[in-house]
This record gives structure tokens, C-alpha cells and sequence, in this order.
């Protein structure tokens, strides 16, 4: 039997059989008009189903394997259908959403929804699939014609064409970006605003700050279903997207038409030239792989966005930043949501020339190596919002001129291991709202940027801060507590020993221990060792994340009291690393709103059960315990009979402080073969 029958058969059986469930429901009066209104969406959709089968042959094997599942079920459903509208006519029971019945069309519901558009039988069909490089040519020009003649005139991709249009301005500007991506590819929303708020597409308004604007942006389009958002194994906030391939299809379309960016015939976007698109560019690679050369013009440019997409080896020439002073937005760094993704630039003299480069509102550098230091003219960057220089493992030192960045809001150095101190012009960045990888350091004296200092920072809603085990003293750890506006705050000690990096911000390494990425900063005025830590946190802080917590003792926690009454407190805790043992001390009013607690590869954790519900944290909901050697032993042996042993398992229990149910999640320590 060809695909195409085989696909049409499950079809049709399963049409045949729904239309008689359907009948009998919409012919009754004992049904509401909710369910109803579903079985209609449900009609509407399997008449798109149906037109679409007759376009994609190939789609009919991974249609058959859903309809056979469904298949499976629709007999129990109709039962059930037949049951329930007896006792509704009865009057012995009321349609519920909770019901078998109603459960069972939600279900359906969102099988056939899969079917018509964007769920997993989609992505399995091999004429939707990007072939590689090394495959065969006919393969590549079959694809090549079915994306015209056939997925443009797919029903869903005219669905998604109508949803784009509904959208406004901004978001139909913001999508356009992700256009240039190559297929499946995930792309990290922190890119997508960064680009976002160099191009101007989102601007500080309603008392809300440009990251805000931008982060609501990605949500809407999530909300949309243009873009499928990624989630990390624990947030329940997509930290990324991705594209399905007929909708990333319909976006290169728009941007063609649209002048917005220019591709090739296979889809994949080219320098273009000045009169076909002449405010966005890609540096990107042709078909053999080589760099492509971006056409600037001959008498100036009037390029506005400069974006790398897969060119590994930089080589940029200075007599062409001449030419770039119209340019907002420059990406040569890494954009994936890959780590180990090795950028390099072959002579970084071209930085020297950053200064000409006057309208320039995001700079992003990220990942690049082989750049050592930035060069004083970075302080003619005026309009510059966001420089991004997070894992550029060879900067040693960053220019005093950066406090000339008046208009800066975000700044990355996280994982520039060989920085050694912030230059002290840091604290009068006014505007600035994310600071990442900030270095406490007694070296260089008047001239580094102190915690104290930023304090100053009115702005400021999140910092990430690394020291090492033995740092100056414990004033500069009290002096978190003045950064009032502070958010989330994250610390990490001994900034070379922390785990390796992996999806931007989980981590895949058991142990802090020192590496080759040592600090500079050995000094004969070595600071003197602080017994006990202790913390203040900001009034306004939700989220702390400790990171390679040197000390079996947990620290002492220590909310500053601002005289409002604000209804911020910290609900989330995260240990990730380190030398801690248990969670004793870890109490108070600092801690009494905690809802989520996550110890994430804590060798020596080995706190039981039953000790950690006795601490004083009547709001607490979720406890995951990631990786860490002896935690699932003693919760096993010591824990109070629901059944959490060496597998991973989830579990809950209650709180013995306020009896609301704490939800454990324990992934243990992969055992040695």
C-alpha cells in the first residue's frame, strides 16, 4: 500500500468515526456551546488536514502513525460519549471540564492540532527536513521545488501568514530577525533583545525598561506560535526559540519581499548587495564553506545591522569600518546556544577603529577569541546600549573610557577569566540595568570599581559577581545590600574553579576545583581569609544563586530594610557547586518567603530529610537536588516512606512549618561502572 493511500485510509476511518460522535453531540441540547464550539474547531481543522493530503504525498506515513493511535481510542470514546450523555439527560451528573469525556476531545484536540500544524509528525517528515551537505543533489533540488510549489500553498503556512499580518509593526520587525537563522538552529533570547534593542525595534516606555519591552515582545511571538519556545530542564520561562522549517520559509519570504534581509536560492542569507537590501547584512559562509565578502558599496554604506551567522574566522579590514558609520548593530560573536562554538578573529587591529563607529547601539563580541584587551576609543561609542563581551576567554583588561557609555544598560564580561579588576567609572553608568561578571579584586586600589560603588546604579536589576574564596573582607559582601533596585544577584567564588558552562547558565561539572583559568591576582597583599560569610541582600532582591560556595556552613543571610513596604522578598535560592553541607543557619526573615530551592552538584551535601523541612521555610514548594553524591542516600534512609530511592524520582511531601505540599525533585550522581 503507496503512503498516500495508507495516510488517506486512517483518515477516512477516523473521519468516518468522529463524524458520528460529532453528530451526536452537536444533535444533543444536553451539551454545552464550549464543547461544541471545540468539536467545530476540531471539524475545521480535519477539512485542512484533508486538502493538505492531497498536496503532500509524503506526509501520509506520519499521518497514519497519529490516526492509528487515535484510532485505538476513539472506540472507548464513543462509549464513553454514548455513557455520559445518559447521566446528562439523567440529570445524575453536570458537564465538567474534568470530566473523562471533555478530557478526551482536549486530547484529541491537540493531536489533530499537531497533525495540521507544528507538532512532532511534522518535523519527522523527510521532505521537511534541510538536507545536509554531504547528501545527494537530487535530493537537495527535490527539496528545492517542493518549497514553492509545495509547503507555500499548505493551509497552515496561509494560517501563519494571516497571523503575522495581525501582528504589529514592532513584533512583525522583531520576527523578521529570526529569519536569517539557519533551520532547527536554537536561538538564545538574550541575542534576539540585544539585536532587538540595537536596531530600536524595543525602547524604554509605560515606566517599563527596554529589556522588559523586549522580553514581552519574545513572549507575544511564543503566544503567536511563530516561534517555538526552548525551556530549560527546571524554568518554566522559554530561554529560547526555534523556527519550524515551513515558518522560517514564510519569514525569508516576507523578508525578500520586504528588502529586510536577502538570501540565495537555497534559503540561506548573503551579503546582498547596497540596492537589494540596503540596511542589514550577514557575514556569512557560501557554499564551499569560505567566508562570504560583505558589499559595503562604493561611495559609503548605509548598513544598519551587521550580523555574523556562521563565519568561524574573522578577518575584518580596517579601510571598511570606515565605511560602516551608519551602523547600529554589529554581531561578529557567537549568537548559538552552544559554548564550545569557536569564533576567532584573525587580526584585532580592526578594533582600534570602534570609535568611527558613532551610531552604534549594540556591539557584540561574545565568544571571540584572541581579544585581549578593548581599545580606548571604545569611549566614542556615545549611543552604545549593549556590549556584549561574555566568554572572550583572552580579555585581560577593559579601558578606563567605558564610563563615557552613558547610555550603556547592559554589560557582559561573565567567563572572562584573565579580567582582573572593573574600572572604576562602572559606578556611574546610570542607565545600566544588567551587569554581568563584575570582579571584586583588591588590586589596582582607587582604580577598581568596589561593590560599594555600585550602589549608585538606580537602574541596576541584575549582577553577576565573581571572588575568589579568600576576598578582600566581609564589608564588600555587606555592601550588596545598598544596590537597592537589585533583582537577581548571582556569586561566584574562585572565578576559574566554576563548573563548565553549558546552555548559558546549566552546568555539566561535579566539582569547583582549580583550573588553568587561574586569576591573575596573586599578590603579596593577600587578603585575610573570612571564617563565615556573611550576606546582605538587597531590599528588592527575588533570586540569589551561589555558585562554588567555598564553606561547609551555609552563609548568613541579611535583608536591608529600606522603610518602604515593598512586597519583594527572595523566593528563590540556588546552590550550583562548592563545599556546602547543609542548609543549617539557612533561616530567618531573609528566607522566610523562599518558595524554590535547587542544589545543583554539591559533593558534600548530605543534609536528611526530615532536618531540612524542620528549617523554617513555611512558603516553600519545589526542592530539586541535582548531582549531588550523598543527598539521595540520606533522603532514602532517613526520609519519611514516599519512596524517593536512588533513581531519579519526584515526589512531594508537606511542609511542616505550614502544611502546604513541597514538591522534590532528585536526579542522583551518575554511579561509576
Amino acid at each position: 500500500m503507496s503512503s498516500e493511500a495508507s495516510g488517506r485510509e486512517g483518515f477516512i476511518r477516523f473521519h468516518d468515526r468522529w463524524s458520528k460522535a460529532a453528530e451526536a453531540i452537536n444533535g444533543s441540547e444536553k451539551h454545552s456551546a464550549t464543547v461544541k464550539e471545540q468539536i467545530k474547531r476540531i471539524d475545521n481543522d480535519l477539512k485542512d488536514i484533508q486538502r493538505s493530503l492531497e498536496l503532500v504525498n509524503k506526509w501520509g506515513n506520519s499521518v497514519d502513525e497519529v490516526f492509528k493511535s487515535l484510532n485505538n481510542t476513539i472506540g472507548n470514546f464513543i462509549d464513553r460519549l454514548q455513557e455520559e450523555t445518559l447521566l446528562i439527560s439523567a440529570g445524575s451528573i453536570a458537564e465538567s471540564q474534568n470530566n473523562p469525556v471533555t478530557k478526551q476531545i482536549k486530547s484529541i484536540a491537540r493531536e489533530v492540532g499537531k497533525i495540521k500544524f507544528g507538532g512532532q509528525p511534522l518535523q519527522r517528515l523527510p521532505t521537511l527536513s534541510r538536507p545536509e551537505i554531504d547528501e545527494k543533489t537530487d535530493r537537495t533540488n527535490k527539496w528545492q521545488r517542493l518549497e514553492k510549489e509545495e509547503i507555500m500553498k499548505y493551509p497552515a503556512v496561509s494560517d501563519a501568514r494571516a497571523m503575522y499580518e495581525l501582528l504589529d509593526l514592532q513584533l512583525k520587525l522583531c520576527f523578521l530577525c529570526l529569519s536569517i537563522f539557519p533551520e532547527n538552529e536554537i536561538i538564545r533570547k538574550r541575542s534576539l533583545v540585544y539585536w532587538w534593542i540595537g536596531e530600536d525595534f524595543v525602547v524604554a516606555s509605560g515606566g517599563k525598561e527596554v529589556e522588559e519591552i523586549g522580553e514581552e515582545c519574545f513572549k507575544k511571538l511564543c503566544e503567536s506560535g511563530l516561534l517555538e519556545p526552548i525551556y530549560g530542564g527546571h524554568s518554566r520561562f522559554p530561554h529560547g526559540c526555534k523556527l519550524h522549517p515551513w515558518i522560517r520559509w514564510m519569514a525569508i519570504d516576507i523578508a525578500k519581499e520586504t528588502m529586510f534581509f536577502d538570501f540565495d536560492s537555497d534559503g540561506k542569507p548573503s551579503s546582498g548587495s547596497p540596492c537589494q537590501c540596503p540596511r542589514r547584512a550577514c557575514v556569512a559562509t557560501t557554499k564551499e564553506r569560505r567566508p562570504e565578502k560583505v558589499d559595503l558599496g562604493q561611495e559609503g554604506s548605509e548598513l544598519r545591522s551587521l550580523f555574523n551567522i556562521d563565519v568561524h574566522f574573522l578577518e575584518c579590514k580596517e579601510e571598511d569600518f570606515k565605511k560602516l558609520t551608519n551602523l547600529t548593530t554589529l554581531q561578529l560573536g557567537r549568537w548559538k546556544d552552544k559554548p564550545k562554538y569557536h569564533i576567532e578573529v584573525m587580526n584585532t587591529s580592526f578594533l582600534d577603529h570602534l570609535g568611527l563607529l558613532k551610531n552604534l547601539r549594540f556591539l557584540g563580541l561574545q565568544g571571540i577569541s584572541r581579544i585581549t584587551k578593548l581599545p580606548d576609543s571604545i569611549q566614542e561609542l556615545t549611543e552604545l546600549m549593549v556590549l556584549d563581551l561574555r566568554a572572550c576567554h583572552n580579555l585581560e583588561e577593559l579601558p578606563a573610557g567605558i564610563a563615557s557609555l552613558k547610555k550603556l544598560t547592559h554589560f557582559d564580561v561573565s567567563y572572562c577569566y584573565l579580567l582582573e579588576y572593573m574600572p572604576k567609572g562602572l559606578g556611574s553608568l546610570s542607565d545600566l540595568q544588567f551587569l554581568g561578571g563584575f570582579v571584586v579584586s583588591s588590586l589596582r586600589g582607587k582604580e577598581a570599581c568596589k561593590l560599594s560603588d555600585l550602589s549608585r546604579l538606580v537602574k541596576l536589576r541584575k549582577l553577576s559577581l565573581s571572588l575568589a574564596a579568600y576576598t578582600t573582607s566581609e564589608e564588600e559582601l555587606k555592601a550588596l545590600g545598598n544596590i537597592k533596585p537589585l533583582k537577581s544577584l548571582t556569586i561566584t567564588w574562585g572565578a576559574a574553579s566554576s563548573p563548565v558552562e553549558k546552555n548559558d547558565g546549566q552546568y555539566q561539572n561535579q566539582k569547583c576545583s582549580t583550573s588553568t583559568r587561574t586569576r591573575k591576582s596573586t599578590t603579596s597583599k593577600q587578603s585575610t581569609a573570612i571564617s563565615s560569610f556573611e550576606i546582605s541582600l538587597p531590599p528588592s532582591l527575588t533570586k540569589l544563586d551561589l555558585r562554588c560556595y567555598p564553606k561547609p556552613d551555609a552563609p548568613k543571610l541579611r535583608r536591608v530594610e529600606d522603610g518602604t513596604a515593598s512586597e519583594d522578598c527572595l523566593k528563590k535560592l540556588y546552590f550550583r557547586g562548592g563545599s556546602l553541607s547543609s542548609l543549617h543557619g539557612i533561616e530567618g526573615k531573609a528566607v522566610s518567603k523562599v518558595e524554590v530551592i535547587r542544589l545543583r552538584f554539591l559533593q558534600k551535601f548530605s543534609m536528611v530529610k526530615p532536618d531540612l523541612e524542620r528549617i523554617s521555610h513555611p512558603h516553600l514548594k519545589y526542592v530539586e537536588i541535582f548531582n549531588c553524591r550523598h543527598i539521595d542516600e540520606s533522603f532514602a534512609e532517613n526520609g519519611t516512606g514516599d519512596g524517593i530511592g536512588l533513581d531519579q524520582a519526584s515526589t512531594s511531601n508537606t511542609n511542616a512549618n505550614s502544611h502546604s505540599p513541597i514538591f522534590y525533585k532528585i536526579v542522583p550522581c551518575p554511579r561509576k561502572q
